[in-house]
């Protein structure tokens, strides 16, 4: 259940082969607990930590960690974040995740460890929710550029704050200024907005429909070729949040740079009018860019709604 914050493991024991990288994670995120840190200097404190029995403590941090994995993933809330296959780690990164997982533990114990059904159960859950709507906040308003080492073992050390609502004027400011192309004077990208697009669709309890071997990315509606050497439309509006959605990456009916009108899949048809809520009768005036700013408003409308009441009432459970 932990695949769902971290991406697989690549290596085993049948073929013979170690991924280094996963073995450092391990001590990162052993170092995260019982350093309350990542960086090197708090690996290699490990060795002269005196609270950690390597015969037994590893063991139990384990099986506390299979616990909380388990309670969450049986919440309705990263359900659907798991039905994305989409690791957290895979969108914000490791740094991110180590410290969701070292502060859902640390606030999971202050509870007194519930495993079923309680007050103390049911605020854990919610703790969690929180804390993951503060990561994406921060990631994708950049407030992790630069080392996620500092800020991360800050974060831990504070961490009863970090369970805290962002307020809903904070957020919507940003989603605000992200459906139109730019935060605080610098356009947005994909990058920095592909957790919050997966954050929209868990807000709003979608998951993909049900189809074998079909994976999901984000792709632009308008094409990115339209944007290029167009001085007829600003360049911030190529990857607002209002030109992405979460469609099917599948080869014989990929969208790539196809106009909506292009496209006559029609399963795929289906797909891009379900997660980028656009009528099919609408892809014909989408596919103009002149109306770029009729798709910002009614995809805007959406996104500002989901992290207002609907924001609200998940984080509120």
């Amino acid at each position: 259940m932990i695949r769902a914050f971290f991406d697989s493991y690549k290596g085993s024991a049948e073929n013979g082969k170690v991924d280094i990288e996963q073995i450092t994670l391990g001590f990162k995120l052993i170092s995260s607990v019982f350093e309350r840190g990542m960086s090197g200097k708090h690996v290699n404190n490990l060795e002269k930590n005196t609270n950690i029995n390597w015969e037994t403590s590893i063991d139990y941090l384990i099986e506390d960690i299979d616990k909380i994995c388990e309670i969450l993933m049986k919440d309705s809330f990263f359900e659907f974040f798991q039905s994305w296959k989409k690791p957290l780690a895979k969108l914000m990164g490791n740094a991110i995740v180590l410290e969701f997982i070292t502060i859902v533990l640390e606030d999971w114990k202050d509870l007194g460890k519930p495993t079923v059904s309680s007050n103390a159960y049911n605020r854990f859950k919610q703790h969690a929710r929180i804390l993951f709507d503060r990561l994406v906040y921060e990631y994708s308003t950049k407030m992790w550029r630069g080392s996620g080492d500092s800020k991360m073992a800050a974060d831990i050390n504070n961490w009863k704050e970090r369970i805290k609502p962002v307020s809903q004027e904070t957020w919507i400011e940003f989603i605000s200024a992200a459906c139109n192309g730019k935060y605080k004077g610098e356009n947005v990208t994909q990058q920095i907005l592909t957790p919050v697009l997966y954050y929209y669709y868990i807000l709003t309890d979608r998951s993909p429909i049900n189809a074998l071997n079909t994976q999901f990315e984000v792709d632009h509606l308008y094409p990115q070729e339209k944007f290029k050497d167009n001085c007829m439309v600003d360049i911030s509006n190529k990857d607002c949040l209002c030109n992405l959605s979460l469609l099917p990456k599948k080869e014989n009916v990929s969208k790539n740079n196809k106009s909506l009108r292009e496209i006559v899949d029609t399963w795929l048809i289906q797909q891009i009018a379900t997660y980028a809520d656009i009528q099919q009768h609408d892809f014909e005036k989408y596919s103009d860019l002149s109306n770029i700013e009729e798709l910002k408003s009614h995809r805007k409308t959406l996104y500002e709604n989901a992290f207002k009441e609907i924001r609200d009432s998940k984080l509120a459970n």
